[in-house]
C-alpha cells in the first residue's frame, strides 16, 4: 500500500512492524505472500517507499538490507549508500516499465542489480565486477520468493549486462 498509494506509516505502527520482525512472526507467511506483496511494491508508483519502510523496519533480505552500509564514491553517486541508490532506479523505472516487454522482470532487476556491491565495494568505493557477483547471486535471492524460471533468467540477463552500453 506505501508504494503503490504513496503512504506514509506512523511511528507506532512502525515499532509494532519492527517487532514482529525481530519476533521472527514474518517467518510464517508463505514465500508466494510474500512474492506477491513484493510485486505489488515493485509495480507500484513508488517503490522506494516500500523498500524504505522495509528497511526501517529490518524486514528487507539481507542482501538488500545491507546496501544500506555499503558507501559510494561521491562522484559518481552522490545520493550516497547503494541502498538510496537502488531506491532512486526503482523509482526512475517504475516510471518506465511499462515501455518494456516484462514490467515485473525489469522492475525486479531495477531492485536487484546492485546487490554483489556489498561483496565487492573496496574502500575508495570502487565496486569492480558486482555485475557479476550480483548476476551470480540472484538465483538465490530469488528463490526466496519465487521459482519462476522466466524472472529468475530475466533478471540474471539484466544484472549481468547492466554496465554494459547498450
Amino acid at each position: 500500500f506505501i508504494s503503490r498509494f504513496e503512504l506514509e506509516v506512523d511511528t507506532e505502527t512502525k515499532q509494532l512492524c519492527h517487532q514482529m520482525v525481530l519476533n521472527g512472526d514474518l517467518e510464517s507467511l508463505s514465500k508466494e505472500r510474500v512474492f506477491n506483496e513484493y510485486n505489488k511494491m515493485l509495480l507500484g508508483k513508488k517503490p522506494s517507499l516500500g523498500i524504505s519502510f522495509l528497511y526501517e523496519i529490518e524486514a528487507l533480505p539481507k542482501e538488500l538490507q545491507v546496501l544500506g552500509e555499503v558507501h559510494q564514491r561521491p562522484d559518481y553517486h552522490p545520493e550516497g549508500c547503494v541502498l538510496n541508490h537502488v531506491k532512486m532506479v526503482v523509482d526512475h523505472g517504475a516510471m518506465v516499465k511499462e515501455k518494456t516487454s516484462y514490467p515485473l522482470g525489469f522492475m525486479w532487476s531495477c531492485l536487484l542489480h546492485d546487490i554483489g556491491k556489498a561483496s565487492t565495494t573496496d574502500e575508495f568505493g570502487h565496486a569492480y565486477d558486482h555485475e557479476i557477483v550480483g548476476g551470480d547471486m540472484c538465483d538465490e535471492v530469488l528463490k526466496k520468493f519465487c521459482n519462476h524460471k522466466k524472472l529468475m533468467k530475466y533478471t540474471k540477463q539484466m544484472i549481468y549486462s547492466h554496465m554494459k552500453l547498450g
